[in-house]
């Protein structure tokens, strides 16, 4: 009896604490959808415009329960067929963000007022440019986000919420394999038809933290789908002359002497069916749920200008991924059997923090440092920069996918080849692991920053602007539309 009134009071101090398993985003979408403004912030709108303006971005949130499942699949369906019905007008750039763990989509949750501003940001380069350009109004692209909200934060109160670490990584897991998948294939399939007036769509998806385990557990097998099944390399040579062929359960690639060369540019390009790019920032699952990928993509050959379809950023400054997240994994992984040490390392530790996956590096050169400083660069994206980088053809874009340059630098900051490891990656892979350097994402949530920020914002366009295919014959690249 003593003891029974203390526990109670830690219940209900427990109970207190739990952020509850519900939706934000109550108030159905219409056709006159709530304005946000300084004095109004559409608090349970589920699709609002930003204040960009009615013909700018708009935001539609997305919300899953515990399960996976949607909390309201007739008001989320009545939003999304206005996404749809908005698109069908203009090309539209449609950029779906999961968040990730301790975030939500309440009001006030920073990752959603970092992303309505990155929204709005991108809106005002592409009007930027399209003012520059004097771009017609019904040619003009617009914005269109989707805020993929979970309980990621399901206690208000330390150290509850360090302690929510496994459950909170299974419930990723879970709304990424039982409810995004149905989101993102849905966005992908609208990516894939025409606008009004005639322009393309293209579709951007993005997590961060365990935000970025769902994304890739939403995506993995459609990613793995579109590899295997893809037409890798037609025949160079006439019957009887060298062929390339590919060993399908082996880690590298089998193939003659002679005949490499031949196909390099024989091989069709891995089309991005899912998105036209899949980013990770910072994620938070293991390197085992990578390796099948990387496995199959290293016994791949790739055509020369095969565009990226799947980046991975992880910070070397990130400390919870690179602490925390093994320090969770071990208590979890304590009766697991492993066939090697190394399986066992691949899956303790979280994807981008083990050196042999790495694929690229993204760094501010020394001489950009000493030119301008690490504060002046991350103040340096003003608008007219902005526009006067968003061009059919980036300054060494095209050389770099083709593999003519390892190094692609715009706007100070540098994505480099990494090429220390013993078996050096597929230049022309599309399938990225970037090692950022602490100058540029300096620790797990610092993802917002101008310079980072920038940088994704250029390698989005570039691979979408000017053409959905590149052609590398000779050294003289060149855009498919």
């Amino acid at each position: 009896m003593h003891l029974f009134r203390p526990l109670v009071a830690v219940a209900c101090l427990w109970l207190a604490g739990c952020a509850h398993n519900v939706a934000y985003r109550v108030q159905p979408a219409s056709a006159t959808p709530c304005q946000e403004t300084e004095q109004r912030d559409c608090r349970a709108a589920i699709r609002h415009p930003l204040r960009s303006g009615p013909d700018g971005a708009y935001i539609t949130y997305v919300e899953f329960d515990d399960q996976g499942a949607l909390h309201d699949r007739a008001r989320t369906r009545q939003a999304l067929d206005l996404v749809r019905e908005r698109t069908r007008q203009r090309a539209t750039l449609l950029v779906l963000f999961a968040h990730g763990w301790k975030h939500n989509a309440e009001v006030g949750d920073e990752n959603v007022r970092d992303f309505q501003a990155l929204l709005v940001k991108l809106r005002a380069n592409l009007a930027a440019y399209e003012d520059e350009h004097k771009v017609p109004p019904e040619q003009r692209r617009q914005v269109e986000g989707v805020y993929l909200g979970w309980r990621g934060l399901s206690a208000k109160w330390e150290p509850g919420k360090e302690l929510t670490f496994w459950r909170r990584k299974a419930t990723a897991h879970r709304v990424g394999t039982d409810g995004a998948i149905e989101v993102i294939s849905e966005l992908s399939a609208l990516r894939s038809q025409p606008a009004a007036n005639g322009g393309r769509h293209a579709l951007v998806v993005a997590g961060h933290s365990f935000g970025g385990a769902l994304v890739y557990n939403a995506t993995e097998h459609l990613l793995m789908r579109e590899l295997v099944e893809a037409q890798q390399c037609v025949p160079a040579a006439g019957p009887g002359g060298p062929q390339l062929k590919i060993a399908p359960f082996s880690n590298t690639r089998v193939e003659s002497a002679d005949g490499a060369a031949l196909q390099k540019d024989a091989c069709k390009q891995v089309p991005a069916s899912v998105a036209d790019m899949v980013i990770l920032v910072n994620p938070a699952f293991e390197n085992t749920r990578y390796d099948p990928l990387e496995a199959r993509s290293r016994q791949t050959p790739f055509a020369r200008g095969q565009m990226p379809i799947l980046a991975v950023f992880m910070s070397e400054k990130d400390k919870a991924t690179r602490y925390a997240f093994p320090a969770g994994r071990f208590f979890s992984t304590l009766t697991n059997n492993y066939t090697t040490q190394g399986q066992r390392k691949r899956d303790l530790v979280a994807l981008g923090h083990l050196k042999e996956k790495w694929t690229h590096t993204l760094d501010v050169p020394n001489r950009t440092r000493q030119l301008l400083g690490i504060q002046s660069l991350m103040g340096m994206k003003t608008l007219s920069q902005v526009a006067d980088a968003i061009r059919p053809n980036y300054p060494g874009w095209d050389d770099f996918i083709c593999g003519n340059e390892n190094t692609w630098s715009l706007d100070g900051v540098e994505l480099k080849r990494y090429q220390d490891n013993p078996v050096d990656p597929d230049p022309h892979s599309p399938y990225m692991v970037v090692r950022v350097k602490g100058k540029l994402v300096n620790g797990h949530n610092a993802i917002w920053g101008e310079a980072f920020n920038g940088f994704v914002e250029n390698l989005v366009t570039a691979r979408f602007a000017g053409g959905s295919e590149m052609r590398c014959q000779g050294n003289r690249p060149s855009r498919v539309p």
